[in-house]
């Protein structure tokens, strides 16, 4: 006669195959309701505060508006030439840094294109590599077109003010998964820096 122990190395693999299927069949099912999201629309998770680590950021600053962000793209182009030109090993996450930015789409501020870069990676011509240093943000995730990213902002900024934080001027968007600017699969980090 076999023992106790001897079923329970066949019935444990069978009771997490059986959780697995169960769990791909409720994650699989349409949900309706308020937890949906309709093609399209965009999402922004819940605000976090959080302390980012410092790394190596490749990048060319420049003088902007919200009005002339078109200019964005050919930007990121000439930095993935450059990149693969110069064999940069890049993380692929395209990052902005915005010093000053204000949601009046006339007004200048600095923004900071660029990648992370491994420690050594030397600049040249336009393009500087420099640490972003430890940042401590109040961050959302948000995913929908680039069109929409004005929501996260939107629920961001009073959630700053209600935790009595002030932001620094400093805000930082990761682009995580990118489809186009058009697509509602596109995934973005959101930071205003805070003290």
């Amino acid at each position: 006669m076999r023992s106790p122990t001897h079923l329970l190395r066949y019935a444990l693999p069978a009771i997490a195959l059986l959780g697995l299927v169960v769990a791909s069949r409720t994650f699989a099912e349409p949900k309706e309701g308020p937890a949906a999201v309709a093609e399209g629309e965009s999402v922004t998770s819940a605000m976090r505060v959080q302390e980012m680590g410092p790394l190596n950021f490749f990048h060319t600053t420049v003088t902007m508006t919200f009005e002339k962000m078109d200019g964005v793209a050919q930007i990121i182009g000439e930095m993935e030439a450059a990149i693969k030109e110069k064999k940069i090993t890049a993380g692929g996450t395209v990052i902005f840094v915005y010093q000053g930015a204000s949601p009046d789409p006339t007004k200048e501020f600095e923004l900071s294109i660029g990648m992370h870069v491994e420690a050594g990676t030397e600049g040249f011509d336009k393009w500087k590599v420099t640490e972003l240093p430890s940042f401590k943000a109040a961050t959302v995730m948000h995913s929908g077109p680039v069109k929409t990213i004005s929501t996260a902002y939107q629920k961001i900024f009073p959630e700053i003010f209600a935790k009595g934080l002030q932001p620094t001027g400093e805000n930082r968007e990761f682009y995580l998964y990118w489809e186009g600017e058009e697509s509602a699969n596109n995934i973005m980090l959101v930071q205003v820096g805070v003290q």
